[in-house]
């Protein structure tokens, strides 16, 4: 779904209006579903991917949020960023060294063509600096920050 597109602007209305009817506590469900919706709708196969990394930094989120040991919050923030720098190097740079050991060995390997899913950089980098005030402890102990008052 291009950006420029009538499907995108229907998708992006759609998605305001739902989104000032929904109570606020479930708006961050919304904005989920509408990011699976508007990520699937590129490429349905990948959207295993996102929603497995959306899954690991929740879960990730959650063991940080309920305790307060603070080994076991740098050990959840840990298995987070080796899991999501794992997606991303395996889909970004995969292809690059396949191609380099099959020019340096002259070896053809089927198969190993694999498309960079868009917005994979983008939305991986985007969560370290969440995760990272997650660690930090500046969230309160629920796991979800406070979104009802303004700063």
């Amino acid at each position: 779904m291009a950006f420029n597109s009538v499907t995108f602007l229907v998708f992006l209305v759609a998605t305001a209006v739902a989104y000032g009817c929904t109570p606020q506590r479930l708006r961050w469900l919304l904005l989920l579903a509408a990011s699976y919706v508007f990520y699937g709708h590129w490429r349905a196969g990948y959207l295993g991917l996102i929603v497995a990394s959306t899954g690991i930094d929740y879960c990730a989120g959650l063991v940080m949020s309920a305790t307060a040991a603070p080994r076991a919050r740098r050990a959840a923030l840990a298995i987070a960023i080796c899991a999501n720098l794992t997606l991303l190097g395996t889909f970004k740079y995969l292809g690059f060294f396949v191609g380099l050991g099959e020019s340096l060995f002259g070896v053809a390997l089927p198969g190993v063509d694999i498309l960079l899913p868009v917005g994979i950089s983008f939305t991986r980098s985007r969560a370290w600096p969440t995760r990272s005030t997650c660690i930090a402890a500046q969230w309160p102990r629920s796991g979800m920050p406070d979104t009802s008052r303004s700063t």
